[in-house]
């Protein structure tokens, strides 16, 4: 599966918003796919071919099926935020959808904490951190 230019920026763009919600940082999506930093940048700045496996991998990381990213729509997200806002007079109650996002948000944030404390932890044992 190829993408157009367009087509590979909409997607990278989906990609980086997707993963700023969940709270992940590139480094940690890059690491999980075994990618350097820069080549993940480049997937979410859509100056990347991105083959279908890949997507796969970065989807399943970031917590959604390439359908969802492909699906997702910010405007949209927004539009829908500010209507359960209760200073708008929205509904001030979570539905089961919200519930679950932040749900997989406070396990990745576990994951991502365990991650860096690791880094952390090698860092200082090493000859630069001593």
């Amino acid at each position: 599966m190829e993408f157009s230019e367009a087509n590979a920026i909409r997607f990278g763009k989906k990609i980086r918003k997707l993963r700023e919600l969940k709270n992940m940082t590139q480094e940690y999506v890059a690491k999980r796919i075994e990618m350097s930093i820069s080549g993940y940048g480049k997937i979410e700045r859509g100056e990347s071919n991105l083959s279908l496996y890949k997507m796969e991998k970065i989807a399943k990381i970031i917590g959604f099926d390439i359908d969802e990213i492909v699906q997702f729509d910010e405007e949209e997200l927004l539009i829908n935020v500010k209507a359960k806002n209760p200073s708008e007079g929205g509904d001030t109650n979570m539905p089961n959808q919200e519930v679950k996002l932040l749900e997989q948000i406070i396990v990745q944030l576990k994951e991502e904490n365990a991650f860096l404390k690791k880094i952390i932890l090698n860092w200082q044992n090493s000859p630069l951190g001593q």
